[in-house]
């Protein structure tokens, strides 16, 4: 066995990115509009080139899966180059080498059509036969993946190693590192969705152009880039098994009383519920895994279960409860629909546990919570009892995507069409149809649309794409408080890293983005928040940062790096660890001093999560932030420091540190991570999904964060905990409980 490289060369990140090449011109000479798809980071990037006279006269590019911050900017960017070039051959962007050279590829092979090339031909693939080990990065650890290969196809491939990032700033003897030491590497649920999926795909295809995991994108390509490593060591060239994969004409017809699409949290337990009332249930899941985003939460509200009892907890008392959620959300909530959450979270956490789960007492210490015993958050440890909870559904058809719903004459729903990862067409005829596909963060437009016009960076699940909404609307249901998100991280854009510097120095960008001695300001220049963050709120401190918009700068003076060097954050005011919430980087001690920072600022600079500017007027050009507005929250922010007295946003004054009056002046930018959207489809308390004017629609119902709407007022997260975990539990097994029935009368 050939030992395994330490890295992926450029070539090889090439090499993935060249995916199956297709096209359609719409013009049979060289003038016209040609298309071209290659594999990006995320999925198939698309290039649609117009050319005339031999000229590129117009470029767009598109890969809504390519990460944000990163992929998008060579989607933003290559355009524009491929046009100045006349020509494919432009420069990567930095950071960005997967997304570019898809886009170049895409562009290539657009440009070969207007040639006369129908596609592009596949090199030959020629191997020297043994086993080998390839390794890639995947979303956090580095893969390994053993591979036998003969003189020209693949015998078999074994995913050996999910090898751990290293992080010696964890201090391993604190009772919640077991979070970011899950980080450390991809997740082992999420990832196993891939190694029991892509070998067989691969060697029975003999071709590395498979889709992606649903839910697991980023382990997917990292298998994937891994897999491009063996064969490059065995001699061959992984372009030449981007073969083409036909896709499956089958069409496959269901028969069931209940149909779920969306296995992630509140489907899993509607599935789960609907078959103890005897009806005959079918999950669709889009991904390889059930669970959803609530397999990476942690503690659902729950007011009475059979734990909280026995050991004596005085739960929160529920008409106290009820009070301060409506306060907090205006009284803009369902009253009935929030009641009937409460009354049920006890019994569903109970019945929970005969299905598998496991609870403990929170370890924050809330009288409304419990806690899952396996530990899912970061490490999806709880994976295993969502899987234990759907064991007796009928048929769980995983890596389906549900894609319009099916009405009769009279409008009742009666069915749903959806489509297989290999193309088949998947029917299910049912009684009752309950949504529950874990809303749209993962929809930019979506998005923007009831946020402001924002869009935000992504902790939970990309994968959510609002399918389950739209079809609720097209079906005749009614949005209902759409809007606001549910964040509790924050990083720095694109969730960037500069490299070539230690763990410590790596930190200092991000460190800095939440350290309460530095002053914040939004995209406009404005000052929004108490940089102490709400520290005793994480809810609080990430919707002070989701109000300021997608991201926001921490301003940083000459005299304060002068600080920052000399002095480290205690340089600036600081005596403790910084209030940040992440779980990848972990915020530097105030006495380390950052003797490196001009370095790690130059570096920054270079993939665009740092500014500079000679002047605040510099900066804010720099930022594309208003000059006059930052100018004036700066002043404003320095005479308040001078005064010892924060009158705008109440910062203990031991934190309100001068910025000085001569520049440089640097800005990082940051951005709140959210974890689910908010809102959803108007529903009853049966959680049977309603028109504009209050009809229940037959056949209907809507669970989990596509419902979530009717409980919270569609501006933020509340101030409490276990809201989104709590509902989707209890909404699905609710909407279960009632479709089941309502389907056997």
């Amino acid at each position: 066995m050939k030992k395994a490289k330490k890295s992926i060369t450029c070539l090889l990140a090439i090499t993935i990115a060249l995916g199956i090449i297709t096209g359609c011109s719409q013009d049979s000479g060289k003038n016209g509009t040609f298309t071209g798809v290659a594999r990006g980071y995320g999925g198939d990037v698309e290039v649609t080139i117009i050319i005339e006279n031999d000229k590129i006269i117009s470029v767009d590019a598109k890969g809504d899966n390519e990460t944000a911050g990163i992929g998008s900017n060579a989607i933003e960017q290559l355009p524009d180059a491929i046009i100045e070039a006349n020509s494919a051959d432009v420069d990567a962007t930095s950071g960005a080498t997967v997304t570019s050279n898809a886009i170049k590829e895409a562009a290539q092979s657009a440009i070969d059509q207007s040639k006369g090339a129908s596609n592009v031909d596949l090199p030959e693939l020629s191997m020297t036969p043994g086993t080998y080990v390839g390794q890639a990065k995947g979303y956090a650890g580095t893969l390994e993946v053993t591979v036998e290969v003969s003189q020209n196809e693949i015998i078999s491939i074994e995913l050996t190693d999910n090898i751990p990032q290293e992080n010696e700033m964890i201090d391993r003897e604190f009772w919640a590192a077991k979070y970011p030491i899950s980080m450390l590497r991809d997740t082992d649920q999420i990832l196993k969705t891939v190694s029991d999926r892509l070998p067989d795909r691969i060697v029975e295809s003999q071709s590395l152009a498979v889709d992606s995991i649903a839910g697991a994108t980023a382990s997917s390509n990292g298998f994937l880039l891994a897999m491009s490593d063996a064969i490059e060591q065995a001699g061959g060239n992984p372009a030449a098994l981007n073969r083409p994969i036909e896709k499956s004409t089958e069409e496959i017809v269901y028969d069931a009383d209940v149909v779920v699409i969306g296995g992630g949290t509140s489907g899993s337990s509607a599935a789960a519920s609907a078959k103890e009332e005897g009806a005959k249930v079918i999950l669709i899941e889009k991904s390889g895994r059930v669970g959803g985003t609530g397999a990476l939460s942690s503690s659902p509200l729950t007011l009475g279960a059979k734990i909280q009892e026995a050991n004596g907890v005085e739960v929160m008392d529920e008409d106290e409860l009820f009070e301060e959620w409506m306060r907090q959300n205006h009284w803009y909530s369902n009253g009935g629909i929030l009641r009937r959450f409460f009354q049920t979270t006890g019994s569903t956490v109970d019945w929970l546990e005969t299905k598998g789960f496991n609870w403990s007492l929170s370890p924050w210490g809330q009288h409304w919570n419990v806690d899952y015993a396996d530990d899912a958050l970061g490490s999806m440890g709880v994976a295993n009892s969502f899987t234990s909870l759907v064991s007796d559904v009928d048929n769980v058809l995983y890596e389906t995507t549900g894609q319009s719903l099916i009405l009769n004459s009279d409008g009742e729903v009666v069915g749903v069409n959806a489509e297989r990862y290999d193309g088949a067409k998947i029917i299910v005829n049912a009684k009752s149809v309950i949504i529950a596909t874990g809303g749209m963060l993962g929809n930019k437009e979506l998005m923007a649309k009831y946020n402001n016009g924002s869009s935000y960076e992504i902790f939970g699940l990309s994968q959510n794409i609002g399918e389950g909404f739209k079809m609720g609307v097209e079906a005749g249901s009614v949005e209902w408080n759409v809007g606001g998100v549910a964040a509790h991280l924050t990083d720095i854009a694109g969730r960037k890293r500069i490299e070539g510097f230690n763990i410590y120095d790596t930190s200092i960008p991000y460190t800095l983005s939440v350290t309460p001695t530095l002053l914040k300001v939004n995209p406009r220049g404005e000052r929004f928040m108490d940089e102490n963050g709400k520290s005793g709120s994480m809810n609080a401190s990430t919707n002070y940062a989701l109000a300021a918009g997608q991201y926001n700068y921490t301003i940083v003076s000459q005299k304060q790096l002068n600080a920052l060097k000399a002095d480290g954050l205690a340089g600036t005011g600081m005596d403790t660890y910084p209030p940040g919430a992440n779980f990848f980087l972990q915020p530097l001690t105030p006495d380390y001093k950052m003797e490196n920072i001009e370095a790690v600022f130059e570096a920054g600079e270079e993939i665009g999560i740092i500014f500079k500017g000679d002047t605040l007027e510099d900066l804010a050009k720099a930022t594309d932030m208003d000059p006059a507005t930052f100018v004036r929250n700066v002043e404003r922010y320095n005479e308040m420091a001078t005064n010892g007295v924060d009158t705008y946003f109440n910062k203990p004054s031991q934190y309100m540190d001068h910025l000085g009056d001569t520049g440089p002046y640097y800005a990082i930018k940051a951005v709140p991570l959210a974890y689910s959207s908010l809102g959803g489809l108007r529903i009853d308390e049966n959680m049977q999904a309603l028109t504009a004017d209050g009809k229940p629609i037959k056949g209907l119902y809507a669970v989990g964060v596509d419902s979530i709407g009717a409980v919270l007022d569609g501006v933020a997260y509340p101030e409490l905990d276990g809201v989104a975990l709590g509902w989707g539990l209890n909404s699905g097994r609710i909407g279960g409980i009632e479709a089941g029935k309502e389907s056997l009368r």
